[in-house]
């Protein structure tokens, strides 16, 4: 499996109430970054994410999954978070080490209790956040009733990257107000002639909220002068960094529109591990600092620890310091986790996330750190 360096990965955590279509949404970006090879339904239980008994049983998330796909070689973690309060926890361990959350809102419900009470774990954590307005295809989703709801509820930064073509059953595509294209059954196009006086309202109130987000940007901004693509990608990651800019991207993950164009955003304007500290200073030239920050058991592996490395690189066959229970742990393999699957790594350098078997006495929260040195950027 290639190996990424640290500025060519981004980790993200898929958080929203239960009914906004998040692991639907986590299995369409799988499947067209051809991380698998067929497209799993949460209606049909046949997802990558949901695939315990219990989960299939209730048709609903209960633990967090943890997969990975590729996409303009960039490698995207993603954690699958469950929306149900009774599993808040599986949702705040995902958000711990992820270096952007992803705020799933569903079309046709809008913001509601739920959202919120996850919005206020989301700036808890000071996470850069995009939000996804979801299931654009069903009976009564309203993008201008989520949009106005959601910048009065939860932050009036928040600015629309895409517009819907349509809604409900009329619902074929998106706007992208950063390219001023339409894409419509899939293909690129000129923006639809109804569209155009919104449209170009839409990317005037975007450059707008771009400019306030950057001091030196303001200035040209008021002047009347035009900003490159170069000034627009540099402050929409900076201003989602300072929490100045939330952007917002609308589709259906059902149907897979919206998706890729959410793809591309995540590796073009999120940050990498190297440009938001999710926990602590990311050191791609450290010594090896890792925080295990979920556990689960399989029957025939045991436990399974998925670990995000903060400094420095890890390789099977090395044995590593529990600083936790102050111990050794010997390293066999070292894969990336997808789902209840795992993809053999070999190493993995600092931002990334790995899954770890048959560690002796490592769990949740525990960090491990180089052996025998007790050194690094650990906490």
């Amino acid at each position: 499996m290639k190996q990424y360096e640290t500025n060519n990965l981004r980790n993200i955590c898929i958080c929203g109430s239960g009914t906004t279509g998040k692991t639907q949404l986590t299995e369409a970006m799988l499947f067209l970054a051809k991380a698998i090879e067929r497209l799993g339904n949460t209606d049909s239980g046949n997802t990558v994410c949901d695939f315990s008994p219990d989960e299939i049983e209730r048709n609903i998330s209960i633990r967090s999954a943890v997969v990975f796909c590729e996409w303009k070689d960039k490698k995207i973690n993603i954690i699958d978070t469950p929306g149900y309060a009774d599993f808040i926890g599986e949702m705040t361990g995902g958000l711990s080490v992820a270096d952007t959350a992803v705020l799933n809102i569903c079309a046709f419900e809008g913001v509601g209790i739920n959202t919120e009470k996850i919005w206020e774990h989301i700036q808890e954590k000071t996470k850069p956040t995009l939000i996804f307005v979801n299931r654009m295809d069903k009976e009564n989703a309203n993008f201008d009733n989520v949009l106005s709801t959601a910048k009065e509820k939860l932050s009036p930064n928040i600015a629309p990257i895409t517009i819907p073509v349509g809604a409900a059953e009329d619902f074929k595509g998106i706007v992208n107000l950063i390219t001023n294209k339409a894409i419509i059954d899939g293909k690129e196009s000129e923006i639809p002639e109804e569209l155009k006086s919104a449209a170009e309202t839409y990317r005037d109130s975007l450059i707008e909220a771009i400019a306030s987000s950057d001091d030196s940007l303001t200035e040209k901004y008021l002047d009347g002068k035009e900003l490159t693509p170069d000034e627009i990608k540099g402050s929409i990651k900076r201003g989602m960094i300072a929490g100045k800019l939330i952007p917002l991207m609308v589709g259906s993950a059902l149907n897979s529109i919206g998706v890729s164009e959410l793809l591309d955003f995540t590796v073009d304007y999120l940050p990498s591990p190297l440009e938001f500290d999710s926990i602590a200073k990311v050191e791609p030239e450290g010594n090896f600092t890792g925080l295990v920050f979920k556990t689960s058991m399989e029957s025939h592996m045991g436990a399974i620890n998925y670990l995000k490395i903060i400094s420095g690189s890890i390789s099977g066959g090395t044995d590593v310091y529990n600083i936790t229970r102050r111990g050794t742990e010997r390293i066999g393999a070292v894969a990336f986790p997808l789902g209840k699957n795992r993809v053999e790594a070999g190493s993995a350098n600092a931002g990334d996330i790995v899954a770890l078997v048959k560690l002796k006495s490592t769990g949740t929260n525990f960090n491990l750190i180089a052996f025998p040195g007790i050194c690094g950027n650990y906490f």
